[in-house]
């Protein structure tokens, strides 16, 4: 008898699951490896990176109901709310009305709260790569640090994550589900003149659960003609199980007959004795071999983009972009966030990334810089014709920038002025100019002048001293430093 109750409960337990009242399954709305969370206070930052350096991109205030999932040296992983924003830049998509379609693979950009620009929007928000032809609602148009249109900002995907101190939140009640629909007793008709009795269920009928008290409910035998009290079924009310009951997956059970003693009592089939019918080949549980995806190529590693590295800082700052270097750092720096312990590789990378945008910068500022270098060159040009046509018409002994001396002040040695070439970006010594009163010299220092006097070169200096009669403002200036070298 207890070798037929396991037998019975062991049948009635692979039956459960695909009892026909037990209906389709409710999903829970938060997995294991999920919670949900809500800030502590008002004002608490969600970051684009596990880490108080990285740029904040949103700020939630109590009562915010976050999703997060994971946790990382005291930082947990939370999806974007909805309503926060991210970046794609220009040459990853282009606007299609009011979406924006990507063009090629993209992890997207977390959008800066504090400077919402290309450049200080640099952290990618998505751990996977969003396919090109993915479509975003636009939003609108995200500029660079020159004011310059770079690419769009679009309202925010599933997969957009960012991170909040797990200090700052505290856990917050999971919606209500609603619950699983109970169990509905199937109606039991006892056979004429046998009341209290159910009959055996269809060979494709699971189990019954009744409600009533526990009580042993004799069941007939499958292979009796008229049913007969059985001493082996469990207590609770429940029906004996017929053998037959399909299991997806298996083949159903053949049970031998029961067999009855003395007393007329019948005695459960014995589990040896019970045989199973060849599976259909379909039916098996056979392996399905999947498809193997090929693996993704890995990036550079630390070690070649340092070399890329030093090779670009070798070169002129207009010889490279180093867009796609910075890329691939952020890159690289994303990968190694999701392993604890590598906080110093992450400060090393982030001071090569500063380096990197300055150059990107100054690469960007060089045609203004060009500019200017050649309107200077130019008035440069202008300059000397003007002078050299003044001191051919007076015939100026020599002519040039008035300043001081630092060396011939007036304490130890006498003083005199300097007179340097025209062009202000070379300080080279023309000459020495011996003041005097009546020539209030001290009034045109930082003047190009043209002089007309007595000259003489000075053997321990290599230089012309001059005893000026005349001493004629060109073209006026501001006085320049008196440190200047002699």
């Amino acid at each position: 008898m207890v070798r037929g109750a396991a037998l019975l409960a062991a049948v009635l337990g692979l039956a459960a699951p695909v009892a026909p009242w037990a209906g389709p399954a409710v999903a829970s709305a938060q997995t294991p490896s999920t919670r949900s969370v809500s800030p502590i206070a008002d004002g608490v930052l969600i970051r684009c990176g596990s880490g108080v350096s990285w740029y904040p991109v949103a700020k939630v205030n109590r009562g915010t109901i976050l999703r997060a999932s994971g946790e990382t040296d005291g930082w947990l992983s939370v999806d974007y709310l909805p309503g926060m924003h991210v970046v794609i830049k220009a040459d990853e998509g282009e606007r299609r009305g009011d979406k924006v379609a990507l063009t090629r693979r993209s992890r997207l950009r977390a959008l800066s709260m504090e400077t919402p620009t290309l450049e200080e929007s640099f952290r990618f928000v998505c751990d996977e790569f969003l396919l090109p032809g993915t479509e975003l609602k636009y939003v609108g148009d995200i500029k660079d640090n020159a004011g310059q249109p770079a690419g769009f900002i679009v309202e925010a995907p599933a997969c957009a994550r960012g991170f909040v101190l797990a200090r700052d939140v505290m856990d917050a009640a999971a919606p209500a589900l609603a619950p699983a629909p109970a169990p509905v007793a199937a109606p039991a008709q006892a056979p004429t003149g046998t009341p209290g009795t159910t009959p055996a269920p269809t060979g494709t009928q699971a189990a019954p659960v009744q409600t009533a008290p526990a009580q042993p409910v004799p069941a007939p035998a499958v292979t009796q003609p008229s049913p007969a009290p059985s001493t082996g079924a469990p207590s609770g009310g429940t029906a004996p199980a017929d053998s037959s009951i399909a299991v997806p997956g298996n083949a159903p059970a053949v049970q031998q007959p029961a067999a009855t003693d003395s007393a007329g009592t019948t005695a459960p089939a014995d589990p040896a004795s019970t045989t199973t019918e060849t599976a259909d080949p379909a039916l098996t549980s056979a392996p399905v071999l999947q498809p193997v995806a090929p693996a993704a190529p890995k990036g550079p590693t630390l070690r070649q983009l340092d070399r890329m590295y030093e090779d670009m800082l070798s070169k002129p700052v207009d010889a490279t972009d180093p867009q796609e270097l910075i890329e691939a750092y952020q890159t690289l720096a994303v990968e190694l966030e999701a392993t604890p312990g590598n906080n110093r590789t992450l400060r090393y990378i982030d001071t090569r990334l500063q380096l990197l945008r300055l150059r990107s910068q100054a690469r960007s500022l060089l045609p203004e810089i060009q500019a200017l270098e050649d309107a200077s060159k130019n008035a440069a040009d202008n300059y000397q014709v003007t002078i050299d046509r003044l001191i051919q018409n007076r015939q100026y002994l020599v002519a040039g920038r008035l300043v001081t001396s630092t060396v011939y002040d007036g304490t130890k040695l006498p003083q005199m002025y300097r007179l340097v070439s025209i062009d202000p970006s070379i300080s080279r010594t023309v000459a020495y100019i011996v003041p005097s009163p009546e020539l209030e010299l001290e009034q045109k220092v930082g003047a190009i002048v043209g002089v007309l006097g007595d000259g003489k070169i000075e053997p321990s200096a290599l230089v012309q001293i001059i005893r000026p009669t005349v001493v004629e403002i060109l073209r006026a200036g501001e006085q320049l430093p008196a440190g200047s070298n002699p």
